[in-house]
């Protein structure tokens, strides 16, 4: 699948703008099941530009989902997004319902106790 940016703005004081991509995800049957929201630094960006991690996925979620909503971003799929450790540890999904996300992890957070128990709450509590 191809990624796209998605404008979503935020007007504030700062007149901040803040850019998601959306990268469609796809069943076994090869039918759209949803989107990664994916934090870009510009309109025209084709990548995410290197920063703190745990800033790019509370941009996603913060200005994004929970401003615009999920349902204007996904046109009603779910929503896949990157959480770091310590999103995951102060449970920040908690925010959404949990049949509208799938909380993907990013991949350099170690796979120690702490984190297996922080997954099994998540998932205890009916997130994918």
């Amino acid at each position: 699948g191809s990624t796209f940016a998605s404008r979503t703005s935020r007007r504030d004081r700062d007149s901040m703008d803040l850019f998601v991509a959306r990268q469609p995800i796809f069943d076994a049957r090869r039918e759209l099941a949803g989107y990664e929201l994916l934090w870009r630094h510009s309109e025209d960006a084709g990548g995410a530009q290197q920063g703190d991690p745990n800033r790019m996925s509370s941009d996603v979620i913060v200005q994004n989902f929970l401003e615009a909503g999920v349902q204007r971003l996904t046109g009603g799929l779910r929503g896949y997004i990157n959480f770091t450790r310590e999103m995951l540890l102060t449970r920040t999904y908690e925010l959404f319902d949990p049949k509208a996300v799938v909380i993907e992890l990013v991949e350099d957070i170690p796979g120690d106790a702490e984190i297996v128990a922080a997954c099994r709450k998540l998932t205890a509590s009916g997130y994918t």
